[in-house]
């Protein structure tokens, strides 16, 4: 059974302030499938300073770098699909042919969107007598339902990131 008793902050796998885990059961069958690590409020308060602490770097990127991060995102989501597909209907219950198609392809094609938007630099939008400006603004806090896991968290994150923003998850 799977254990991950660290979360990604900062750049890298970090143990959670209180060390506790979190069971994660599989709906149709009511078994314990995997131990994930328990997040606690010192641990988003750690998340929102690595953000920060990242942000001017980030945002400072050329919208073809952020395009290609994004890119390689979605080829290692690609990579994993079935993977995911298959952890997604163990984790939620999804069946196995909305969990691919839906949970994992729609976020698939989500990433190629907003890769392909940051690549077609065209110039500024006028609107009447206003010039629109996309600058970063900050770290962005996503938090996502239980029901669509990886399509919702992937809608925020790519979002965030295509903009020059840093995300807390």
């Amino acid at each position: 059974m799977p254990q991950h008793d660290r979360i990604y902050t900062g750049g890298a796998w970090a143990p959670t302030a209180a060390g506790g885990l979190i069971e994660v059961e599989n709906p149709a069958t009511e078994t314990i499938v995997a131990r994930v690590a328990e997040a606690t409020a010192p641990d988003v308060d750690r998340a929102v300073r690595d953000a920060r602490a990242g942000f001017a770097e980030w945002s400072g990127r050329s919208r073809g770098d952020r395009a290609d991060h994004l890119a390689a995102l979605h080829d290692g989501l690609h990579a994993r699909a079935d993977e995911m597909a298959a952890t997604i209907t163990t984790e939620m219950g999804a069946p196995a042919a909305i969990a691919g198609r839906v949970q994992v392809g729609v976020p698939l094609r989500l990433l190629a969107s907003y890769r392909d938007l940051l690549r077609a630099d065209g110039p500024p939008e006028r609107v009447g007598n206003s010039m629109i400006v996309r600058e970063p603004v900050g770290v962005v806090g996503a938090i996502t339902p239980w029901n669509y896991p990886l399509n919702q968290a992937m809608a925020k994150i790519a979002a965030a990131l295509a903009a020059g923003c840093t995300v807390v998850h």
